[in-house]
């Protein structure tokens, strides 16, 4: 099954300075300092945002400095390093390499990497398609208000694909998901409402 969200149906969900929360602080210095969480901001929107020909001198540099701190086990730093190696900018296209980086800062309790690592799960990208471990992620994340964790997460509830289908659940999400600014929340909503709601020629 293939998980639709915001960033594949046209604009990218982007990163906001609110999301950060969702790391705990204890991981890294780094993400409690206000300064340095606008600045992982910034290279988190500019990666899903860019390709490699448009990469500033200044951004490869900040990757540099976040592939030398991954290394050292920060998770922020280990997201960015996922989304550069699945993507392929700055370093070679690795699906391999990003799934251990998201892993790594998934279970450091990062939503985002929670998020990516749930959806590589759920489509084997990277490593081998696991639905259960795909929908426990992407659970986590959504516990952790993480919209597009929820519009993904929701999505499967509602069909009832690699999980057994909950529209409750599903439309619980796909509102949360809205609330907090995903795009594609509210038309998914109104997709399963009107699944739910019987055309005037199916009434009895």
């Amino acid at each position: 099954m293939t998980i639709a969200s915001s960033g594949e149906q046209g604009a990218k969900t982007r990163f906001t300075d609110q999301d950060e929360g969702t790391v705990p602080n204890s991981n890294s210095d780094v993400d409690a300092a206000g300064a340095d969480t606008v600045r992982f901001t910034d290279a988190y929107n500019d990666l899903i945002l860019i390709k490699d020909g448009e990469l500033s001198p200044l951004l490869k540099k900040t990757l540099e400095n976040y592939f030398q701190d991954a290394e050292k086990g920060d998770a922020s730093a280990q997201l960015l390093a996922g989304v550069a190696c699945l993507s392929g900018v700055s370093v070679p296209k690795d699906a391999a390499k990003a799934f251990k980086w998201f892993g790594l800062s998934a279970r450091q309790g990062h939503a985002i990497a929670q998020y990516h690592l749930g959806k590589a799960y759920a489509q084997g990208v990277g490593g081998p398609k696991n639905a259960k471990k795909g929908v426990k992620w992407l659970r986590l994340a959504s516990e952790r208000e993480y919209p597009p964790a929820q519009l993904a997460l929701g999505q499967i509830l509602r069909d009832g694909v690699d999980a057994p289908q909950d529209l409750a659940e599903a439309k619980r999400l796909f509102r949360l998901a809205a609330e907090r600014g995903e795009p594609m929340a509210q038309f998914q909503l109104s997709q399963t409402l009107r699944k739910e709601s019987p055309t005037p020629q199916n009434r009895v």
